[in-house]
């Protein structure tokens, strides 16, 4: 049952509101309830920014791929992407898609087995793991729904 805390809370208790929403994200979708989690979800992000709801966007997205709602989950992913300041293509075309793959490639091309591997290994900023779970979060939908954004995803 969604409860709002309405605007009171978030401007005086944003910590909060934040803390209580992100569980509820995350009790809702332990539920099997996707459209708790995406209420829950959308009233975090009316009062917070982007970055402060990054650590649930990965649940939202998923959610809405177990319920079947693909499409939602792909352009849900795709303007957080976009909002992220990734160069994303909104339709993706044959030539979007050759483009990434060169691109991917080429800079693949640059490196060793070994050195990839060791890539693995080193510290990266905490946004580049934000970015990576959300992908992952849509990828199924692109898989499930047979996305041209699949292509785009894998590489």
């Amino acid at each position: 049952m969604f409860i709002s805390l309405g605007q009171g809370c978030w401007l005086d208790e944003l910590a909060l509101g934040l803390a209580l929403h992100e569980g509820a994200v995350f009790a809702s979708f332990s539920s099997g309830e996707p459209d708790e989690v995406i209420r829950y979800a959308d009233e975090l992000m009316k009062y917070t920014s982007l970055d402060d709801s990054l650590d649930i966007q990965p649940c939202v997205l998923k959610s809405l791929s177990q319920s079947g709602r693909h499409e939602q989950s792909i352009q849900r992913g795709i303007d957080i992407l976009h909002q992220l300041q990734f160069d994303f293509p909104s339709t993706p075309t044959m030539e979007n898609i050759v483009t990434a793959l060169t691109s991917t490639a080429q800079i693949a091309s640059q490196y060793s087995v070994e050195q990839m591997i060791n890539l693995c290994d080193s510290v990266v900023d905490d946004s580049v793991h934000q970015v990576v779970k959300i992908m992952d979060a849509f990828y199924a939908s692109c898989y499930a729904s047979s996305s041209p954004f699949l292509a785009i995803i894998i590489w």
